[in-house]
């Protein structure tokens, strides 16, 4: 008969397994790529620059300073147009706006460089640039 130092040590041996199977992707679930965070404090995006790989995620998110912000690569939401662009087999995205506190995730696929804005504060100069390199 096990004693009851050896049954907790195997219960708690297979919820770690169990734990690690799931967190690891074992189950066959594609793992997301790496989640970059951009600020955005006051009338700027803080880094306004950043490399990152296909499959990677950049997260805005906008520190709870009362300002409602917008990240969008589409010109047709820019104020101006010259102010946005996108690679050639990339579409458009807007978060439309992102209150003070929260966040939007964009997961990018398409190599290329992406020029992006604040359509509240693009007149201040809130603009920023994501390149993918593959």
């Amino acid at each position: 008969m096990r004693n009851r130092i050896s049954m907790l040590t195997e219960a708690v041996a297979i919820g770690l397994v169990a734990f690690l199977t799931i967190h690891a992707g074992a189950t066959g679930a594609k793992p997301e790529g790496n989640i970059v965070r951009v600020k955005m404090e006051g009338k700027k995006f803080v880094p306004d620059q950043i490399t990152i790989k296909p499959g990677d995620t950049i997260e805005w998110v906008n520190e709870p300073d009362g300002r409602k912000h917008q990240v969008t690569t589409d010109p047709q939401q820019a104020m101006d147009a010259n102010n946005v662009s996108i690679p050639k087999d990339a579409k458009p995205f807007d978060s439309g706006v992102i209150k003070a506190g929260e966040s939007y995730r964009y997961q990018f696929t398409v190599p290329g460089t992406y020029r992006y804005t604040c359509p509240p504060h693009e007149m201040s100069g809130m603009m920023g640039t994501v390149v993918v390199q593959p």
